[in-house]
């Protein structure tokens, strides 16, 4: 009987699941907006962790796999590459990140996922935070007629 004991323990342990986030994020914000970056700033669900997922030029349409756990980088390209062009660029518990590796000019769509748990009994709530904004756009004339004046000695006046 003692033997068994530690087998069940075991067993329940391996088979127990976090509970599922029943809130997703809100408000998403994106500001300091440049050519190849920005910065997301969201209100937290009521998930212990949150991933976010970047995609260029069309909706997210990846959904997290329960009992996955998935790499963050948030240089745009780096991270678990979650389908067709989806990246994920943050994996943690705070509510902002910056993205970098972005081309100018171009939209990006971002997908925030609330989840409870790691490793193999880590819950995700489906439903996501989405939203999407686009990068600046590079000037296109360059700067011409420049004029200096009252020069004198070495300073400029």
């Amino acid at each position: 009987m003692r033997s068994f004991l530690p087998v069940v323990f075991l067993l329940v342990h391996v088979l127990a699941k976090a509970a599922s986030p029943t809130a997703a994020s809100s408000n998403l914000t994106f500001n300091s907006i440049e050519g190849s970056s920005f910065n997301l700033f969201f209100t937290k669900g009521d998930g212990a962790g949150r991933i976010i997922v970047v995609r260029k030029a069309a909706p997210v349409q990846f959904v997290p796999v329960n009992g996955a756990a998935y790499t963050a980088n948030n240089n745009f390209g780096i991270g678990s590459p979650v389908g067709d062009g989806e990246y994920v660029v943050y994996n943690g518990t705070g509510n902002a990140v910056s993205v970098y590796d972005l081309l100018p000019n171009t939209l990006y769509y971002v997908a925030v996922y609330e989840y409870n748990g790691s490793g193999t009994t880590t819950e995700y709530l489906a439903t996501a935070l989405a939203g999407n904004h686009a990068t600046a756009t590079p000037p296109t004339v360059a700067a011409s007629n420049i004029v200096f004046s009252n020069l004198s000695g070495n300073s400029d006046g």
